[in-house]
């Protein structure tokens, strides 16, 4: 029976939300892409509608639409899975929450404190800095413009935005959005215990620090061990401009692992994946991954924005290099190209874990049906070591080039 539905405006966001509930044994389906027909047998299910970067009306049509079907199911929670640095169509896809549900509040609750992101004072920040004044707010295609969460949702909405600094009482009554502060894990917990006290339906908002206080919550049992597919070798796949995950790419090539640059007029062009210089790709990476067990691809700097090709031509090539080498595990930084490269799987991804706090681990199948693990993780979290870690949880030893 269907309890909570999650709605994500990116995939990135939808499986690190997800993965809170199933690692601790609830019953989850995820889809990058909004099925026909949702998983009976789920708990929990997680829906990305790809609307970060659309209009607000389209955004809103797109939840709206989401919600309810949610209802229709019979889920008594709905969660808004937000940016954590209040990117995209906050108020159209809170206010379509409220307005699909017919309810009269919203509770969000955007900090992630595990991930360095907290809220105080209405004002998000991200290790202590408000968000708008770190790199998310150099974003190329979509800085964050607003620190203060009710100043970044007022932008699309006319709805009452009230702030409530943590500790105080919420309120019961009214209607519109209620900002809930937050600089620690239990604080969020606390919220979320009251806030189940309330009949049902109940109406969230947050990114996956929200979701993992909800889902301690719903499921007080012990986190349990992951069960994975074998996995020999790894593909690490990065389509993100983020500082973090560049960082994290120039780490790797620091540690000897073989890397390719896609670039926009070449491996980006298309029908290149197809090409005999696709093919030699293809097979130099398929070779590299079978002595090193770890490649590294990305994507040159500046090849990608919203909208553009980039991320399905990334896609192709991944897809020809899999042909290739066989069944391999994927990990994908950046939520564009995750969600370009879902396209080469089966609908419907099993959450199962976390390598660290932000990079979730699926199980996933390809074309031919296998299980795969798939890693994944949006550009700004992670380690600076994070395709090490990733290595090492999958206990595949890579081999640098000599």
């Amino acid at each position: 029976m269907l309890k909570l539905l999650i709605i994500a405006d990116d995939s990135t966001g939808a499986l690190d939300s997800s993965i809170q509930f199933a690692s601790r044994g609830a019953p989850v389906r995820a889809y990058l892409h909004p099925p026909n027909e949702w998983d009976g047998a789920a708990e929990v299910l997680v829906i990305n509608t790809d609307s970060r970067h659309l209009p607000a009306e389209k955004a809103w049509e797109l939840v709206h639409r989401e919600v309810e079907h949610g209802r229709r199911e019979g889920a008594r929670i709905l969660f808004k899975k937000i940016d954590s640095a209040l990117r995209g169509n906050l108020g159209s896809e809170l206010a379509a929450m409220l307005s699909s549900d017919g309810g009269e509040q919203l509770y969000l609750m955007p900090a992630y404190p595990a991930g360095g992101r907290t809220t105080y004072n209405g004002v998000q920040l991200w290790n202590g800095v408000p968000v708008a004044e770190t790199v998310y707010g150099q974003d190329p295609f979509e800085p964050a413009r607003h620190s203060r969460v009710a100043g970044a949702v007022a932008l699309q909405t006319d709805l009452p935005i009230a702030e409530i600094p943590a500790g105080r009482p919420m309120p019961r009554k009214g209607t519109g959005i209620v900002v809930l502060d937050a600089s620690s894990d239990g604080e969020l917990r606390d919220r979320c215990r009251e806030l189940l006290d309330n009949p049902a339906p109940l109406l969230l908002g947050g990114c996956a620090g929200a979701a993992s206080a909800l889902a301690e919550c719903l499921y007080p049992e012990e986190p349990c061990s992951p069960s994975l597919p074998p996995a020999e070798k790894l593909l690490v796949v990065s389509g993100s401009l983020h500082t973090v995950s560049r960082g994290q790419m120039a780490e790797g090539r620091a540690e000897g692992i073989p890397c390719h640059t896609l670039r926009i007029d070449f491996e980006l062009a298309r029908g290149f994946a197809e090409s005999e210089a696709g093919l030699r790709l293809a097979q130099e990476t398929a070779a590299e991954l079978e002595r090193h067990r770890v490649v590294l691809l990305e994507t040159e700097q500046f090849s990608f924005s919203p909208g553009c090709e980039a991320g399905r031509r990334t896609a192709e090539a991944v897809d020809r290099i899999c042909r290739e080498a066989g069944p391999v595990a994927l990990a994908v930084f950046g939520g564009d190209t995750l969600l370009e490269i879902a396209g080469l799987l089966r609908p419907g991804i099993r959450p199962c874990w976390e390598v660290v706090p932000g990079v979730p681990v699926s199980i996933a199948e390809n074309r031919e049906g296998n299980p795969i693990p798939l890693i994944s993780k949006s550009g700004g979290f992670g380690p600076k070591d994070v395709i090490s870690r990733i290595a090492s949880f999958l206990n595949i030893n890579f081999r640098t080039q000599k």
